[in-house]
């Protein structure tokens, strides 16, 4: 991505107004249709850090875009440092919450909900996760396609 896009990210001051930036740029600037997402464990469940689910999502968008030519993934990964921020803002604003599921329905809805997204790859341990389980029901709810992706996919990734 270039450094255009990466100065309107930190501009972004909610999950909406980033979410809106997402489609904007996958729709207009990048000219992508058709994008595959990839839905797993970020900040809850998983692998049990941030750090490695986000290296595990990467690494399957990579593995997933090199299987086959012109095959476009919506990367959370991108995204996540400026999600993380206003994350982390949302967090202090309401203590007393335990996940912020507003990153879910304002940024990650938005998305979903653009046309953009033709199917999504469940990563096998999706269900360990507060926000890909509510990403699962609400693509189910739009009848976006899902695929669960089978261990035998991640043979050969590196420990995280």
């Amino acid at each position: 991505m270039n450094n255009g896009i990466e100065r309107e990210m930190a501009g972004a001051d909610s999950f909406l107004k980033l979410g809106s930036l997402a489609v904007h740029y996958y729709e207009d600037v990048a000219g992508l249709g058709n994008l595959h997402a990839v839905s797993g464990p970020v900040t809850t469940g998983g692998l049990g850090s941030l750090v490695r689910n986000l290296a595990r999502i990467d690494w399957t968008v990579n593995r997933l875009t090199s299987l086959e030519e012109n095959f476009h993934v919506f990367n959370p990964c991108f995204w996540e440092p400026r999600l993380g921020e206003l994350q982390k803002k949302w967090m202090r604003e309401h203590p007393g919450e335990a996940y912020c599921e507003r990153l879910i329905r304002d940024f990650y809805w938005q998305v979903f909900e653009s046309g953009l997204i033709v199917d999504a790859r469940l990563l096998p341990d999706w269900g360990t996760s507060t926000g890909a389980t509510m990403e699962k029901k609400y693509l189910e709810k739009l009848r976006i396609p899902l695929i669960r992706l089978s261990p035998a996919f991640f043979a050969g990734m590196p420990a995280f």
